[in-house]
């Protein structure tokens, strides 16, 4: 299960790449890139923020739908003062304990809590002091919002590809187009492909591992038109929203569904015993400029005939998924 969850993250990873990562900094059409440009400019002055969501994630296993589970995120940051607060509400057949989580950090004060058993705070004084330090002699040297409308708007014809500009009557909205021809997409920024592919395989020599030849043959087969053409089958959504009275993101949405078999050999997908990975996340921001008082738990530590009492169950949840490896 280790191995196939490194496998999961690396796609999704993959996938993030191609339809996130590659169009917000090679964008494209003009008046995406002027809306992202402004949206740039508008969190280079934002001081507080609130974010929540929620994450799912599930797969096919043979004729079994396996629900992997939920987090439920619901976070806070006060960038001026360094303070943030982190809430998680993990539902997950991977974690039968420790289902709410919570980090933050308030003025000298870092957090931690395990649903209602447990709390640790401790004095963060001297980090965050250095961390002050820096930011003020190193500043965080962001380019000014007309080099980056500069840099996106030499893109037009990528974004055009992938992306389209609609509107509410209170928000520009960002999603992929119906219509992606995978094979143009491909064609067009096959020097792109290359040097991406060849990054990974050096980063995997620079970190000692062998680069096969049937790993690179599945790295060629990943990144191909043959696959993306499968893949958009699947009808993936990305949207992000914008406000247009201040140009910031109010929500988020991406849906995505793998299929094994249109990037893998038939041998390889008996072998994981997988056939469908699904993927939502859907988170919403607001409270912009808002501040939020954040509290910071009383200390709880457990003794150390709880701690005893629970290791057994810890030791045999690892046996077992030792086990199921």
């Amino acid at each position: 299960m280790k191995q196939f969850f490194k496998k999961m993250a690396a796609l999704v990873m993959a996938l993030t790449l191609i339809f996130v990562s590659l169009p917000k900094v090679q964008a494209e059409d003009l008046a995406i890139s002027e809306l992202l440009g402004r949206s740039y400019e508008a969190y280079r002055g934002l001081n507080n923020l609130h974010a929540q969501g929620t994450l799912k994630a599930a797969i096919d296993r043979q004729t079994q739908h396996m629900d992997l589970g939920q987090v439920e995120i619901d976070g806070y940051v006060d960038i001026p003062n360094l303070n943030g607060d982190l809430k998680l509400v993990i539902d997950s057949i991977f974690l039968p304990q420790f289902r709410q989580v919570r980090w933050g950090i308030k003025d000298n004060q870092a957090f931690y809590q395990l649903d209602d058993e447990y709390a640790q705070v401790e004095d963060a004084s001297k980090q965050k002091a250095d961390l002050k330090k820096s930011i003020e002699r190193e500043g965080f040297n962001f380019p000014a919002k007309d080099e980056v409308v500069k840099a996106l708007a030499q893109h037009d014809e990528l974004i055009k590809q992938i992306f389209k500009l609609t509107e509410t009557d209170s928000e520009y909205v960002i999603s992929l187009r119906d219509d992606i021809d995978a094979k143009k997409l491909f064609d067009d920024n096959k020097a792109a492909l290359d040097q991406f592919k060849q990054e990974i395989y050096e980063e995997m020599e620079a970190r000692g591992e062998k680069v096969s030849p049937s790993y690179k043959a599945q790295i060629e087969r990943f990144y191909s038109a043959e696959t993306l053409s499968k893949f958009l089958e699947s009808k993936p959504v990305y949207e992000v929203h914008f406000a247009k009275d201040s140009y910031l993101v109010t929500s988020y949405k991406m849906e995505v569904t793998l299929r094994f078999t249109d990037f893998l050999d038939s041998k390889e997908v008996e072998k994981l015993g997988l056939y469908t990975f699904y993927y939502n996340v859907e988170m919403s921001f607001d409270g912009f400029n808002e501040s939020r008082e954040i509290t910071v738990p009383e200390e709880k530590l457990p003794s150390l005939e709880s701690d005893s009492s629970r290791l057994p169950e810890l030791s045999q949840d690892s046996e077992s998924s030792s086990a199921s490896e």
